[in-house]
């Protein structure tokens, strides 16, 4: 398949706060679009069942299906299922069967996949050391400006206070 009308579909989970990829697989754009059209409106999906959203929040047991449509196109979708739903779901949509995903479930494994994921993320980061540099600007500038509007919030109520005495 060519990459224009070939898209990544990724099945993934959170461990700990971090997302963690479980299966990837290479899918024909087309169909993708047509699958996420019939996931978007499967019952199943965590967005129709709010008890399950509720479970799902408490428990973090959900699984996310997601795809971009190109290296350096970050648009895309997302789908997600609780897990007691997920496998039959994912299968019955996407494809993917349970047997593949089952096994990525087990602790073990999703230990493994933490680490790998990390280490995947540490190699990043490593090979582009700018990106640190930005964050860390980005996350002075937020301050800095959360910090004026803490104080115009401030003079604002103060002045408040002044003008009702």
């Amino acid at each position: 398949m060519d990459e224009e009308n070939t898209v990544i579909v990724s099945v993934a989970t959170e461990v700990s706060g971090s997302r963690v990829t479980l299966f990837e697989q290479e899918m024909s754009k087309v169909d993708v679009l047509r699958m996420f059209r019939v996931a978007h409106d499967d019952r199943r999906a965590i967005e129709e069942d709010l008890a399950a959203l509720a479970a799902s929040e408490v428990l973090g047991e959900y699984l996310y299906v997601s795809c971009f449509f190109g290296r350096y196109d970050y648009s895309g979708d997302e789908v997600s299922f609780p897990l007691v739903h997920a496998l039959d779901a994912i299968e019955e949509i996407f494809g993917i069967t349970a047997e593949k995903l089952r096994p990525t479930l087990r602790p073990e494994n999703l230990a493994e996949l933490v680490v790998e994921s990390d280490r995947a993320f540490k190699a990043f980061m490593d090979a582009n050391p700018d990106l640190l540099k930005d964050a860390e600007l980005l996350k002075a500038r937020h301050a800095a400006l959360q910090d004026a509007i803490a104080a115009e919030l401030m003079a604002e109520q103060l002045g408040r206070g002044k003008r009702t005495h």
